[in-house]
């Protein structure tokens, strides 16, 4: 395959940001946020269901919308997912075993009573903390609150990345037995993305 000069000439002015590969960044299935001020609702986090040139149909909860590119101000694609939810659920589970088994070990034995007496008598009264079971019970509840707590503030957000904008793209194709065929795409106007 043999590259033409002028071409050659194009990718290096045009540079490594020129949207080469920028059709990848877009596939069908990614999750998207994307800021639309004219719009009511202003910033909308959903899957990609398709693009063309004018418009992005997206999938937010169990609605589908269009966005037209002209009033897409900002496009951020998801690099990782949150996990605060199961950072929380970790954090439950651990804090409600370790306060469980805390709980188990302060609590009172049922059988001992604490004689109490005043000028009119003595009399014994019960436990002043729980018996083992419900102490095991509302040490693990409290525990595993805080672990919820704990798990979902440590755990990591979801990673957006900012995609370039489209203004200027470049593609390359070969073309059989001609070598590589190449187009240039200039967006003037409104926003492209």
């Amino acid at each position: 395959m043999k590259l033409h000069r002028s071409t050659l000439l194009l990718m290096v002015l045009l540079g490594p940001n020129s949207g080469l590969g920028a059709e990848d960044v877009l596939a069908p299935g990614a999750r998207l946020r994307i800021t639309a001020p004219p719009h009511p609702r202003h910033q909308f986090v959903g899957t990609l269901i398709a693009e063309d040139a004018d418009s992005l149909r997206l999938e937010v909860g169990k609605e589908v919308i269009t966005l037209p590119r002209q009033s897409v101000t900002k496009l951020e694609i998801s690099r990782a997912r949150s996990r605060k939810t199961r950072g929380a659920h970790i954090g439950l589970l651990a804090g409600a075993v370790s306060g469980a088994a805390l709980g188990y070990a302060i609590g009172e034995d049922s059988s001992q009573s604490v004689p109490f007496c005043t000028f009119g008598g003595c009399a014994t009264l019960g436990p002043f903390w729980p018996n083992r079971p419900t102490s095991a019970v509302i040490v693990g509840i409290f525990f595993g609150a805080v672990g919820a707590g704990v798990g979902a503030l440590v755990s990591p957000r979801e990673k957006w990345e900012s995609v370039p904008s489209r203004r200027v793209r470049l593609r390359l194709a070969p073309t059989p037995g001609r070598g590589v065929a190449a187009q240039v795409t200039i967006g003037f106007g409104g926003r492209t993305r």
